[in-house]
């Protein structure tokens, strides 16, 4: 390995260092430079590729317009894998990420991309997202999509119980739990309501900033888990109640 690789895998472990141990919340410009030079470095053989594999054993389902979605929640071991970082507040390979901007998730739907040999769908820079439509990779769902998922095509909102599908204030002590305990819906998507909101694609509205979130957490009161209500939060921002799946396929117009 060269001097130049040398140091760069330096720069990057040190960087990953610091935001596990200190909490360091990198902006849009910074988390594109790491995933650009950890793509380097694998290329180089001086970081490992990483391993596709299903979230913990929940392989993506294919919904019935052909869009396909994950199963569960992007997992902490998810992300660590692809992003080498471990930014949630609670710790567990198994229990959903969190504290992740709309920013960040956008980066990890490329990194996906790229492990998988697709095309990404994102270009951008600190301020701004081109999605290509015509890019066959991982992305955010958008809100429509999102919500079509989570009631399986139907209009019974919630779709079960909420205590069997979902984790709330009411039944989380107070922490998100391990993706996939809870009854799925009928189309095999588990914790589309509560553990963690989700980050979607779109706008919270014309004009504005935000990014829209669906569908709750451990942290939110039972009338707000549910698939018809909607948040707007700023895309930089990261807390431990939101995280986010990723999507591929099928747009809906």
């Amino acid at each position: 390995m060269n001097r130049e690789l040398e140091l760069l895998a330096e720069m990057v472990a040190a960087l990953e260092h610091v935001h596990d141990a200190d909490g360091l919340v990198l902006d849009t410009s910074a988390v594109k430079a790491l995933g650009a030079a950890r793509a380097l470095l694998r290329e180089a053989g001086v970081l490992p590729r990483p391993v596709r594999a299903p979230q913990m054993g929940f392989a993506p389902v294919t919904l019935p317009d052909g869009l396909v979605m994950d199963a569960v929640p992007v997992t902490q071991a998810d992300w660590r894998t692809l992003m080498g970082t471990d930014p949630s507040h609670f710790h567990g390979d198994d229990l959903p990420v969190e504290q992740v901007s709309w920013w960040a998730a956008v980066a990890y739907c490329n990194a996906r991309s790229e492990r998988d040999n697709l095309r990404s769908v994102y270009d951008y820079d600190e301020t701004h997202v081109e999605w290509d439509r015509a890019a066959d990779g991982w992305r955010l769902p958008t809100e429509s999509e999102w919500e079509r998922a989570c009631l399986a095509g139907g209009t019974v909102d919630p779709y079960g119980p909420l205590d069997e599908i979902a984790w709330w204030d009411g039944n989380s002590d107070g922490t998100t739990h391990p993706v996939g305990q809870k009854t799925p819906n009928v189309w095999g998507l588990y914790d589309m309501l509560g553990n963690v909101w989700e980050w979607c694609w779109d706008p919270w509205d014309a004009g504005s900033m935000n990014r829209v979130v669906r569908g709750g957490s451990w942290g939110i009161s039972a009338g707000v888990v549910r698939a018809s209500l909607r948040g707007g939060v700023d895309p930089g921002r990261w807390v431990n109640l939101l995280g986010f799946r990723c999507a591929r396929g099928a747009v809906t117009p």
